[in-house]
Protein backbone atom coordinates (compact mmCIF):
# COMPACT_ATOMS: atom_id res chain seq x y z
CA UNK A 1 0.00 0.00 0.00
CA UNK A 2 1.30 3.45 -0.87
CA UNK A 3 0.38 6.86 0.47
CA UNK A 4 -0.37 9.72 -1.90
CA UNK A 5 -0.01 13.40 -1.17
CA UNK A 6 -1.12 16.43 -3.14
CA UNK A 7 0.21 19.95 -3.07
CA UNK A 8 -3.28 21.32 -2.62
CA UNK A 9 -6.26 18.96 -2.50
CA UNK A 10 -8.61 21.43 -4.20
CA UNK A 11 -6.37 21.62 -7.29
CA UNK A 12 -5.66 17.89 -7.53
CA UNK A 13 -7.70 17.53 -10.71
CA UNK A 14 -5.94 20.47 -12.30
CA UNK A 15 -2.40 19.14 -11.76
CA UNK A 16 -1.16 16.17 -13.75
CA UNK A 17 1.35 14.36 -11.55
CA UNK A 18 4.02 11.75 -12.11
CA UNK A 19 3.91 8.91 -9.60
CA UNK A 20 7.05 7.06 -8.53
CA UNK A 21 6.94 3.91 -6.38
CA UNK A 22 9.76 3.59 -3.84
CA UNK A 23 10.83 0.72 -1.62
CA UNK A 24 13.54 0.36 0.99
CA UNK A 25 16.08 -2.42 1.53
CA UNK A 26 18.42 -3.51 4.31
CA UNK A 27 21.56 -5.61 4.30
CA UNK A 28 20.28 -8.27 6.70
CA UNK A 29 17.02 -9.96 7.55
CA UNK A 30 15.33 -7.76 10.18
CA UNK A 31 12.26 -5.58 10.72
CA UNK A 32 10.72 -3.15 13.19
CA UNK A 33 8.85 -5.99 14.93
CA UNK A 34 11.68 -8.47 15.45
CA UNK A 35 15.41 -8.50 15.95
CA UNK A 36 18.15 -9.75 13.70
CA UNK A 37 20.76 -12.48 13.64
CA UNK A 38 24.07 -12.80 11.89
CA UNK A 39 26.46 -10.23 10.41
CA UNK A 40 25.55 -6.66 9.50
CA UNK A 41 26.04 -7.43 5.81
CA UNK A 42 24.45 -10.47 4.19
CA UNK A 43 25.36 -10.09 0.52
CA UNK A 44 23.00 -12.78 -0.72
CA UNK A 45 20.06 -11.44 1.28
CA UNK A 46 20.74 -7.90 0.02
CA UNK A 47 20.80 -9.15 -3.56
CA UNK A 48 17.54 -11.08 -3.19
CA UNK A 49 15.84 -8.16 -1.41
CA UNK A 50 16.76 -5.77 -4.22
CA UNK A 51 15.78 -8.23 -6.95
CA UNK A 52 12.39 -8.74 -5.28
CA UNK A 53 11.78 -5.00 -5.60
CA UNK A 54 12.81 -5.03 -9.24
CA UNK A 55 10.60 -8.03 -10.00
CA UNK A 56 7.75 -6.28 -8.16
CA UNK A 57 7.97 -3.22 -10.41
CA UNK A 58 9.36 -0.68 -7.93
CA UNK A 59 10.99 2.40 -9.46
CA UNK A 60 13.60 2.99 -6.76
CA UNK A 61 14.81 1.60 -3.47
CA UNK A 62 16.01 3.73 -0.59
CA UNK A 63 19.32 2.66 0.93
CA UNK A 64 19.27 4.16 4.42
CA UNK A 65 21.93 5.87 6.50
CA UNK A 66 22.93 5.33 10.11
CA UNK A 67 26.15 6.14 11.94
CA UNK A 68 26.75 2.44 12.60
CA UNK A 69 25.30 1.02 9.38
CA UNK A 70 27.02 -0.34 6.25
CA UNK A 71 28.10 2.45 3.90
CA UNK A 72 25.35 3.27 1.42
CA UNK A 73 27.24 3.79 -1.82
CA UNK A 74 28.91 0.39 -1.40
CA UNK A 75 25.53 -1.23 -0.82
CA UNK A 76 24.22 0.54 -3.92
CA UNK A 77 27.14 -0.71 -6.02
CA UNK A 78 26.39 -4.29 -4.93
CA UNK A 79 22.71 -3.87 -5.79
CA UNK A 80 23.51 -2.25 -9.15
CA UNK A 81 25.64 -5.25 -10.10
CA UNK A 82 22.71 -7.64 -9.50
CA UNK A 83 19.81 -5.66 -10.99
CA UNK A 84 19.11 -4.15 -14.39
CA UNK A 85 16.69 -1.23 -14.09
CA UNK A 86 16.00 -0.62 -10.39
CA UNK A 87 16.72 2.95 -9.28
CA UNK A 88 19.08 3.53 -6.34
CA UNK A 89 18.15 6.26 -3.83
CA UNK A 90 21.21 6.59 -1.58
CA UNK A 91 20.74 8.35 1.76
CA UNK A 92 23.62 10.75 2.37
CA UNK A 93 24.50 13.12 5.21
CA UNK A 94 26.51 16.22 4.30
CA UNK A 95 29.44 17.01 6.57
CA UNK A 96 31.38 13.76 6.62
CA UNK A 97 32.69 13.66 3.04
CA UNK A 98 33.89 16.64 1.01
CA UNK A 99 31.19 17.61 -1.51
CA UNK A 100 33.70 17.48 -4.37
CA UNK A 101 34.50 13.83 -3.57
CA UNK A 102 30.84 12.96 -2.97
CA UNK A 103 29.92 14.42 -6.37
CA UNK A 104 32.52 12.22 -8.11
CA UNK A 105 31.51 9.16 -6.07
CA UNK A 106 27.84 9.41 -7.02
CA UNK A 107 28.56 10.34 -10.64
CA UNK A 108 30.92 7.37 -11.02
CA UNK A 109 28.31 4.98 -9.65
CA UNK A 110 25.69 6.61 -11.88
CA UNK A 111 27.83 5.82 -14.90
CA UNK A 112 28.49 2.21 -13.89
CA UNK A 113 24.80 1.63 -13.09
CA UNK A 114 23.50 3.17 -16.31
CA UNK A 115 22.02 6.32 -14.81
CA UNK A 116 20.14 4.79 -11.89
CA UNK A 117 21.55 6.83 -8.98
CA UNK A 118 19.68 9.46 -6.95
CA UNK A 119 20.80 11.05 -3.67
CA UNK A 120 18.58 11.45 -0.61
CA UNK A 121 20.04 14.27 1.47
CA UNK A 122 19.63 14.00 5.25
CA UNK A 123 20.82 16.98 7.27
CA UNK A 124 20.52 15.03 10.54
CA UNK A 125 17.91 15.57 13.23
CA UNK A 126 19.56 13.77 16.14
CA UNK A 127 22.58 15.42 17.76
CA UNK A 128 23.78 12.20 19.38
CA UNK A 129 23.60 10.35 16.08
CA UNK A 130 25.61 13.09 14.39
CA UNK A 131 28.22 13.12 17.14
CA UNK A 132 28.89 9.40 16.68
CA UNK A 133 30.43 10.38 13.35
CA UNK A 134 32.17 13.45 14.78
CA UNK A 135 29.69 16.20 13.85
CA UNK A 136 29.00 18.70 16.66
CA UNK A 137 27.18 21.43 14.73
CA UNK A 138 23.69 22.43 15.86
CA UNK A 139 20.68 21.77 13.64
CA UNK A 140 20.44 25.28 12.14
CA UNK A 141 24.16 25.21 11.32
CA UNK A 142 23.76 21.78 9.75
CA UNK A 143 21.00 23.09 7.47
CA UNK A 144 23.22 26.01 6.45
CA UNK A 145 26.04 23.59 5.68
CA UNK A 146 23.64 21.42 3.67
CA UNK A 147 22.62 24.43 1.56
CA UNK A 148 26.24 25.09 0.68
CA UNK A 149 26.92 21.39 0.13
CA UNK A 150 24.03 20.92 -2.32
CA UNK A 151 25.10 23.98 -4.28
CA UNK A 152 28.60 22.56 -4.65
CA UNK A 153 27.32 19.14 -5.70
CA UNK A 154 25.19 20.64 -8.41
CA UNK A 155 27.99 22.87 -9.70
CA UNK A 156 30.54 20.03 -9.76
CA UNK A 157 28.07 17.90 -11.73
CA UNK A 158 27.27 20.62 -14.26
CA UNK A 159 30.40 22.77 -14.64
CA UNK A 160 32.45 22.44 -17.82
CA UNK A 161 35.55 23.99 -16.27
CA UNK A 162 37.32 24.06 -12.87
CA UNK A 163 36.08 26.64 -10.37
CA UNK A 164 37.04 28.00 -6.96
CA UNK A 165 34.78 28.08 -3.93
CA UNK A 166 35.07 29.78 -0.57
CA UNK A 167 32.13 29.55 1.82
CA UNK A 168 31.45 29.29 5.54
CA UNK A 169 31.89 25.50 5.54
CA UNK A 170 33.86 24.56 2.42
CA UNK A 171 36.82 25.98 0.55
CA UNK A 172 38.67 24.63 -2.48
CA UNK A 173 40.45 25.73 -5.64
CA UNK A 174 39.84 24.52 -9.19
CA UNK A 175 37.22 21.97 -8.19
CA UNK A 176 36.11 19.88 -11.14
CA UNK A 177 34.92 16.39 -12.09
CA UNK A 178 35.51 14.72 -15.44
CA UNK A 179 32.70 12.27 -14.68
CA UNK A 180 29.14 13.55 -15.00
CA UNK A 181 25.72 12.00 -14.57
CA UNK A 182 24.31 9.83 -17.33
CA UNK A 183 21.21 12.02 -17.70
CA UNK A 184 21.58 15.81 -17.73
CA UNK A 185 21.59 18.14 -16.03
CA UNK A 186 22.65 16.22 -12.90
CA UNK A 187 21.85 13.33 -10.57
CA UNK A 188 18.38 13.68 -8.96
CA UNK A 189 18.53 15.04 -5.41
CA UNK A 190 15.89 14.25 -2.79
CA UNK A 191 15.70 16.00 0.58
CA UNK A 192 14.24 15.07 3.96
CA UNK A 193 13.58 17.20 7.01
CA UNK A 194 10.49 18.00 9.08
CA UNK A 195 11.76 21.03 11.01
CA UNK A 196 10.99 24.59 9.92
CA UNK A 197 14.45 25.02 8.40
CA UNK A 198 13.98 22.08 6.05
CA UNK A 199 11.20 23.06 3.63
CA UNK A 200 11.78 26.80 4.06
CA UNK A 201 15.44 26.86 3.09
CA UNK A 202 15.71 29.58 0.44
CA UNK A 203 18.98 28.37 -1.07
CA UNK A 204 17.66 24.90 -1.90
CA UNK A 205 14.47 26.30 -3.41
CA UNK A 206 16.15 29.16 -5.26
CA UNK A 207 18.72 26.98 -7.01
CA UNK A 208 16.16 24.33 -7.85
CA UNK A 209 18.66 21.70 -6.74
CA UNK A 210 16.10 19.62 -4.83
CA UNK A 211 13.37 18.14 -7.03
CA UNK A 212 11.84 15.95 -4.30
CA UNK A 213 11.01 16.51 -0.64
CA UNK A 214 10.64 13.29 1.36
CA UNK A 215 8.38 12.90 4.41
CA UNK A 216 7.19 9.92 6.48
CA UNK A 217 3.42 9.43 6.52
CA UNK A 218 2.90 6.13 8.30
CA UNK A 219 0.75 7.74 11.03
CA UNK A 220 -2.09 10.26 10.95
CA UNK A 221 0.02 12.89 12.74
CA UNK A 222 2.94 12.53 10.35
CA UNK A 223 0.59 12.63 7.36
CA UNK A 224 -0.75 15.92 8.71
CA UNK A 225 2.84 17.14 8.96
CA UNK A 226 3.31 16.18 5.30
CA UNK A 227 0.41 18.44 4.33
CA UNK A 228 1.86 21.30 6.39
CA UNK A 229 5.16 20.94 4.54
CA UNK A 230 3.27 21.01 1.25
CA UNK A 231 1.67 24.31 2.23
CA UNK A 232 5.10 25.80 3.00
CA UNK A 233 6.37 24.73 -0.41
CA UNK A 234 3.22 25.68 -2.34
CA UNK A 235 4.66 28.83 -3.99
CA UNK A 236 7.49 26.77 -5.47
CA UNK A 237 6.82 24.66 -8.55
CA UNK A 238 10.18 22.88 -8.97
CA UNK A 239 9.80 20.16 -6.37
CA UNK A 240 8.05 16.90 -5.57
CA UNK A 241 6.78 15.71 -2.21
CA UNK A 242 7.46 12.03 -1.59
CA UNK A 243 5.20 10.47 1.02
CA UNK A 244 6.88 7.39 2.46
CA UNK A 245 5.47 4.49 4.48
CA UNK A 246 7.95 3.63 7.25
CA UNK A 247 6.51 0.26 8.15
CA UNK A 248 6.48 -1.17 4.62
CA UNK A 249 9.32 0.72 3.05
CA UNK A 250 7.02 1.90 0.25
CA UNK A 251 6.48 5.41 -0.95
CA UNK A 252 4.83 7.42 -3.67
CA UNK A 253 5.70 10.83 -5.02
CA UNK A 254 3.89 13.64 -6.81
CA UNK A 255 5.45 16.23 -9.07
CA UNK A 256 3.74 19.51 -9.93
CA UNK A 257 3.81 20.13 -13.67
Amino acid sequence: MTSTLTQQDTTAQQDRRQVEILGMIGTRDASETRGFDGPAVDADYTRRFAQAHEDGGFDRILIGYGSGWPEGSQVAAHVAAHTERLGLLIAHRPGFVAPTLAARTFATLDQFSGGRVAVHTITGGNDHEQQRDGDYLGKDERYARTDEYLGILRKIWTSDAPFDHQGPHYRFERGYSTVKSVRPPHIPVYFGGASDAGPRSPARVRTGSVPAFVVWSNTLSSFSLSKIICSRLRPVRSYRVVSSMASTGQASSHMPQ
